[in-house]
């Protein structure tokens, strides 16, 4: 699953297996809200930068640019990190692998 927050067109989407254990932080509930400001919420993070390119179009290019290299960046971390899982599931079974899932997703979510 690849999940965003707030316009899609300028969120980056991150990526997340199925077996995840934790939300990240600034992905869970009671991080901010549509109402209550955080500075810990990916909602507002992305919130902020798509309000700041509505009346500034002429920026969106370089905005969804810097996303997609992002979302790039995370698909070439995939294949890597999936084999690690499937190392750690044959030797140390299946919740060491489900954990390393949880805790890659929470970095990538948290950068």
């Amino acid at each position: 699953l690849w999940f965003a927050v707030d316009d899609a067109t300028f969120s980056v989407h991150v990526p997340f297996h199925g077996g995840v254990t934790r939300v990240p932080r600034c992905l869970a509930d009671g991080t901010g809200d549509a109402l209550t400001w955080s500075d810990e919420s990916a909602f507002w993070a992305f919130n902020t930068v798509a309000n700041f390119i509505y009346p500034r179009w002429f920026l969106a290019p370089e905005v969804i640019a810097s996303a997609e290299a992002a979302e790039r960046r995370f698909a070439d971390e995939l294949a890597a990190e999936e084999k690690e899982a499937m190392a750690l599931y044959y030797g140390a079974g299946a919740d060491a692998a489900l954990e390393l899932l949880t805790a890659r997703a929470g970095l990538r979510a948290e950068a």
